[in-house]
């Protein structure tokens, strides 16, 4: 009996952590890149993703790319070190989805390094190139 109650608490715990993670990443997000431009991620509760800087934001249910109906979402992989993130753009006529892979870590509760590469292949580390994001909502 005290191993299945151990065993309960260590699931409930392991539970609490992952759901911990998705909800720490729900808000608005914002990093300054290398040529001060300003870029912001809002991850949502339903699982929509939106992206931007100063001037404009895309994503979320429904936006228009290349004259295509799509939507942003995002998933995660809470269990790896780095986890990974997915952005993915799905196509909100013909289902075709793209998926832009990446690695994120918490600094802290309001600081996120989140990193991708222009070779749409998961970064297996971080480089210098990574961007931290403060929580701004």
């Amino acid at each position: 009996m005290k191993r299945f109650v151990a065993l309960l608490l260590f699931c409930i715990s392991l539970i609490t952590n992952a759901q911990s993670v998705e909800n720490d990443i729900i808000g608005k997000w914002k990093a300054t890149n290398p040529d001060g431009v300003n870029a912001y991620f809002i991850f949502d509760k339903d699982g929509f993703a939106y992206m931007g800087d100063d001037t404009m934001m895309i994503g979320g249910k429904e936006f228009e790319m290349d004259g295509e109906k799509v939507n942003l979402t995002y998933s995660m992989n809470k269990t790896v070190s780095p986890m990974h993130l997915d952005l993915l753009v799905t196509s909100l006529l013909s289902n075709e989805m793209m998926n832009f892979p990446m690695i994120f870590e918490f600094v802290d509760k309001d600081h996120l390094r989140l990193f991708g590469n222009d070779e749409n292949k998961r970064p297996t580390a971080f480089t210098d190139r990574a961007l931290v994001f403060e929580r701004v909502e």
